[in-house]
């Protein structure tokens, strides 16, 4: 990442990351540390295809190769991920089953031909995840919302997981 700035989506004259540059390399884990309003979900999000902020600005490079993630779709086609820390509202659809949810991001891996879900795809993707996650639930069929938040939290990096990212935010 050099030089990212991104402006308030509500008020366009508030800068809330400025001339932010990093690198990280393959099997790092960075973190970035702040008060509340210090513009660190800000900057995530504003990477992980532009979905927090206007004006955004600067360059970013996956491999070396500069990329331009226009939306969250680009940033998973790019094999971006982003967990999000509020997944009450942005992580997870709480109304619906552990199996919908694992497979939402990445619909794609579970359909034939014309866009149509393979269940039996879905269901295992879903099995997987959560058994690689350590979820504890009856079934895949338990609605997110009614499990703990820890068990929610490993849902929804399943989710993300199976995506299969390179980059994982």
């Amino acid at each position: 990442v050099k030089n990212w700035t991104v402006h308030h989506p509500l008020y366009p004259e508030k800068v809330v990351d400025d001339n932010i540059s990093f690198k990280i390399r393959r099997g790092e884990v960075v973190g970035f540390s702040g008060l509340q309003g210090a513009g660190r979900t800000e900057l995530a999000m504003s990477i992980f295809g532009r979905s927090y902020g206007t004006g955004i600005s600067g360059e970013l490079y996956i491999s070396g190769e500069k990329v331009d993630l226009r939306s969250p779709q680009e940033a998973i086609h790019r094999r971006v991920a982003y967990v999000t820390e509020d997944r009450k509202t942005n992580g997870l659809i709480l109304d619906e089953s552990i199996r919908f949810n694992t497979t939402l991001a990445r619909l794609d891996k579970v359909c034939r031909s014309g866009g149509v879900i393979d269940g039996d795809q879905e269901i295992q993707a879903a099995e997987r995840m959560t058994q690689d996650m350590g979820t504890k639930t009856p079934t895949i069929e338990q609605n997110i919302g009614n499990l703990s938040g820890g068990n929610q939290q490993k849902a929804l990096l399943g989710k993300w997981m199976f995506t299969e990212p390179e980059i994982l935010i």
